[in-house]
């Protein structure tokens, strides 16, 4: 019996362990398939372009802002905006009365040093004797006039002034004449105007008297109307007689004003001239007879020089008078030629500031030129960009119309920031004609901040971007552990990362587990 009871037993041994395990591989596959699914990819080794796209605008790569080189004012503006202009046209012509006077004497100027450098080369010609010796006659003739009315005028200051009594008295008595005249006047409109009216007063008084008939019938409406008119017209006449009266009256004040002028005046002139007076006259004298003795002096001498043969020192001097005489005709010439502002270079005029009669100077910016065969992109980015940006990098331009993207490369880079608008400005380089000549016109515009070419990427919806770190949640053993990677580049569809193998279990969208818990992984192909 021991024996069958051993193997028995462990019979039932074998089924219960047997039992156990079923037991439990069935428990097993039951949690398995309680397990979320969740979709992962493989990190693939493939190029990431990161880029940023702005609008930009078409400006001209050349420009420049045109200035006078001289001081005037504006005469005209022979161009406006949007002119197209060649080099060496004239855009603005600026007053020139000063410079052409300038010029005129300036070559005034170079004659008489080339007569006179020509006259001591030659010896003097005959002509040139006679006029010194007349010169030298009318000087001493000028002079002896003036010097015999000085001495005249100072007699007179210290004996009297008969010639200033006889001026005054005439004065006087034109001016009462013409006051007398003006009283005349004035009385004859007061009694216009006293007439006036008494005849206006009389009128009225008759009007109403009218009226009063009227009223109790003995006469006929139509008389009040007369009555009223006649009143009327009187009137009128009246207050144009008192407006004539007040004007008698102001000529006539004026007239006895001028009268009281006229009197003061002779009685000034009856008075004797004062030693201060006197003193000045014969410091007049003293000093008109010292400029005649010099003028009589200087012809004199012009005319001694002339009956001389030149020296070579005099030769020299005029030579270089007549050059200085020249280059300052030349710089005059410069000057004149400078009033016409001209193109630089052939382009189109961008802007206009220059109006007619405006004074300008050197630096006075008129207008400003742009050559539309050399263009240029204007794009401002986010100022997060600018560590990113540097001159060479690659750009792509859309035109509004449509068509192929355009090339494009990174020219410039401004330091400086818009603090306000808080974007740095790029200048993208163009290749000649590929968007046109139109100036202002604005381009979608496509720029490379980095290329990885063979790098590790995922699709950028698997990234969980922190502050100060970015991971990614990949599935270890059937459970969600988040992993910490860092970004090398992005665009709008994957992100180029390190701290990742091909291996990994990604998951695609890791804002549907948290981290630790357990999924079942099923692999994806990302979009291309």
């Amino acid at each position: 019996m021991e024996p069958l009871s051993f193997w028995t037993k462990s019979r039932r041994r074998v089924a219960l362990l047997t039992g156990l395990v079923a037991a439990a591989t069935l428990a097993a596959g039951w949690y398995t398939q309680r397990r979320p699914v969740v979709d992962v990819v493989r990190p693939v080794r493939r190029e990431v372009r990161e880029v940023v796209v702005a609008s930009g605008r078409l400006e001209a790569a050349r420009t420049t802002r045109v200035s006078p080189r001289i001081s005037g004012g504006v005469r005209n503006v022979l161009v406006a905006q949007g002119d197209r202009v060649r080099q060496g046209q004239v855009l603005v012509v600026l007053e020139a009365d000063e410079l052409e006077d300038d010029l005129r004497q300036a070559a005034a100027r170079v004659a008489t040093a080339a007569a006179e450098l020509q006259r001591l080369l030659t010896g003097p010609p005959e002509e040139d004797l006679t006029q010194a010796a007349a010169a030298l006659r009318a000087a001493v003739r000028a002079g002896g006039a003036q010097v015999r009315a000085a001495e005249q005028r100072l007699q007179d200051l210290q004996q009297g002034r008969p010639e200033a009594v006889r001026v005054a008295e005439s004065l006087v008595a034109q001016a009462r004449a013409a006051a007398a005249a003006a009283q005349a006047e004035l009385e004859a409109a007061l009694a216009a105007a006293d007439a006036a009216a008494s005849t206006a007063s009389q009128a009225e008084a008759d009007a109403r008297r009218t009226r009063a008939l009227v009223a109790a019938g003995a006469l006929a409406a139509a008389e009040t109307e007369k009555a009223d008119l006649q009143a009327s017209r009187l009137k009128a006449e009246e207050l144009a007689a008192r407006r004539r009266a007040d004007a008698a009256r102001a000529r006539t004040l004026l007239a006895q004003q001028q009268l009281a002028a006229a009197e003061r005046q002779l009685e000034l002139a009856r008075r004797p001239a004062s030693e201060a007076q006197i003193q000045a006259a014969r410091q007049e004298l003293q000093a008109l007879q010292a400029r005649v003795r010099a003028e009589i002096a200087t012809a004199q001498a012009r005319w001694e020089s002339l009956l001389k043969s030149p020296r070579p020192v005099e030769v020299r001097v005029a030579r270089a008078r007549y050059r200085e005489a020249l280059e300052a005709l030349r710089a005059a010439q410069r000057r004149l030629a400078a009033r016409e502002v001209r193109a630089p270079f052939s382009g189109v005029v961008v802007e206009v500031f220059a109006q007619t009669g405006q004074t300008v100077a050197p630096g006075t910016v008129l207008l400003t030129l742009a050559d539309p065969t050399s263009v240029q992109v204007v794009v401002d980015l986010d100022e997060q960009n600018l560590a990113r940006l540097r001159p060479g990098q690659n750009a792509w331009l859309l035109p509004p119309g449509g068509g192929s993207p355009v090339p494009a490369r990174v020219a410039a880079v401004d330091p400086q920031v818009d603090v306000q608008r808080g974007t740095v400005r790029v200048r993208l380089s163009v290749p000649p004609g590929a968007l046109g000549p139109t100036l202002g016109r604005t381009v979608d515009v496509s720029l490379e901040l980095g290329y990885w070419p063979e790098s590790l990427a995922v699709p950028v919806g698997c990234l969980q971007q922190s502050s100060d770190a970015a991971s990614v949640l990949v599935l270890v053993n059937g459970r969600a552990v988040r992993r910490e990677v860092r970004v090398l580049g992005r665009n709008d569809r994957w992100a180029a990362v390190a701290g990742l193998d091909p291996t990994d279990l990604v998951v695609l969208r890791p804002d549907r587990l948290r981290p630790g818990s357990a999924a079942r992984a099923r692999v994806v192909l990302p979009e291309p």
